[in-house]
């Protein structure tokens, strides 16, 4: 059996028949007896700014956007990362500390509720990430504009985690993962906050410890930042001493695809769970003075794909999107930095809009699943690029993105060859059942 599903601009799911075998040209050659990475699943990020559009919405629309985002028909969203303290994607700063005691009351009746209703659906991961630490334990005052975390703070802060850790589990809700700092290389005007290597080294040191002494199980990542310097800085970070501490390796994707970048971490820290963290479409470099106007370009959509089938066949073992929810402007945040997201709502008209990249993002979330494994996909064709898992039930997943013009590949998949139309810049599915 095989069933296959097409994606092209302004057609989405469109069903497909194979065509029997008529080239002596094979374009793509799928093979189950070489095996990768297994997949740990796909996710998106509730901001503030994600949970403040969603508490703006209708009960009928909530219902709607919840089944839309973990639902099986829907994104099938199994991870979520959540944000130690404000981001730019807040609607102001805050951190967890008020006359030096550590209170969540935050998150209480935002972000844990939400996480809840999607837990209701789905057997969900948390992946939290800070994004600067408390402004009394860093160098330069603030939670904005980089400075570092104060060498006399080290074990405060650890102790200031673990106590989010614990407060977020008597809450209900289990944090399965988390990095040490969002982007620690970048300085920048909302909150932020720089490591080197050895210095994020030196956190987890202090840091792991105090995970066992506090029965929690949460597993730690490293870097959480692109993916072009990715290489030095795990080998400037990982050393003996910390190397069983950490369990993966995060990464986004602002880097011009350096996909590649990520099989050299593979051959040097097989070990290491590869998690792409965070992406999306940053609407201020494309336009900064219109920067609404690129919302729900096709090629916007693209770009999740390339970068999700690059990466899969890079190592990569999951996929988390950026916000799960913004506004028709990209927002709200804080300093201004609008963002595309696969779904947004538009307050005026009091309407979710579903953008290409969500339907694109489908392609993948919505048939493959955690504990899905890669399986070798080689490809001929210049202009197509494809990825292939094998589930459980000894069903096959194959994803192809079409970069060229209309054409017709034929595949070798498994024992069987076949020929699929693919259209021109078009993202396909082939679920294949032997």
């Amino acid at each position: 059996m095989i069933k296959i599903l097409s994606s092209y601009n302004g057609n989405y799911f469109v069903a497909l028949k194979k065509k029997e075998h008529i080239s002596t040209k094979i374009d793509v050659i799928i093979d189950d007896k070489v095996t990768y990475q297994t997949l740990l699943g796909f996710g998106g990020a509730l901001t503030e700014a994600a949970y403040f559009n969603y508490s703006c919405l209708s009960e009928v629309q909530k219902e709607e956007f919840i089944n839309s985002v973990f639902g099986k028909e829907g994104l099938n969203y199994n991870l979520i990362r959540i944000t130690i303290g404000s981001c730019d994607f807040s609607c102001s700063t805050y951190d967890y500390l008020e006359s030096g005691e550590f209170l969540l009351k935050h998150d209480i009746d935002t972000i844990i509720p939400f996480i809840k209703k999607g837990k209701a659906i789905k057997d969900l991961m948390v992946f939290a990430s800070p994004w600067s630490p408390p402004a009394i334990y860093k160098t330069n005052g603030i939670r904005q504009h980089g400075g570092k975390l104060k060498l006399d703070c080290y074990t405060n802060y650890a102790s200031y985690l673990i106590n989010y850790l614990k407060s977020m589990k008597d809450n209900g809700v289990k944090i399965d993962f988390m990095s040490i700092q969002n982007e620690p290389k970048a300085v920048q005007i909302w909150d932020s906050c720089i490591y080197e290597g050895e210095e994020e080294g030196k956190l987890v040191k202090v840091l792991y410890p105090l995970l066992l002494k506090n029965d929690l199980s949460t597993k730690l990542f490293i870097w959480d930042h692109n993916k072009d310097i990715i290489v030095d800085r795990v080998k400037e970070t990982i050393d003996e001493e910390n190397n069983d501490y950490i369990y993966g390796i995060a990464y986004h994707w602002y880097d011009n695809f350096c996909n590649q970048e990520l099989s050299k971490v593979h051959d040097l820290y097989s070990d290491k769970v590869l998690l792409f963290t965070e992406g999306c479409v940053e609407l201020l470099l494309l336009d900064q003075d219109n920067p609404s106007k690129n919302i729900g370009s096709f090629e916007n959509g693209l770009r999740y794909a390339k970068n999700y089938i690059l990466d899969s066949e890079n190592f990569s073992s999951g996929f988390i999107d950026w916000n799960l929810l913004l506004d028709e402007n990209g927002g709200p945040n804080y300093v201004g930095n609008f963002c595309e997201a696969p779904i947004m709502f538009n307050h005026k008209e009091k309407k979710l809009i579903y953008n290409p990249s969500y339907y694109i993002i489908s392609h993948f979330s919505r048939f493959l699943e955690k504990g899905d494994v890669r399986i070798n996909t080689k490809v001929i064709n210049t202009f197509v690029i494809a990825t292939t898992y094998k589930k459980v039930d000894n069903t096959y997943i194959n994803i192809l993105l079409n970069q060229g013009d209309k054409t017709t590949i034929t595949i070798k998949f498994i024992d069987e060859v076949f020929s699929v139309n693919l259209e021109a810049n078009s993202v396909t599915t082939i679920i294949y059942k032997k």
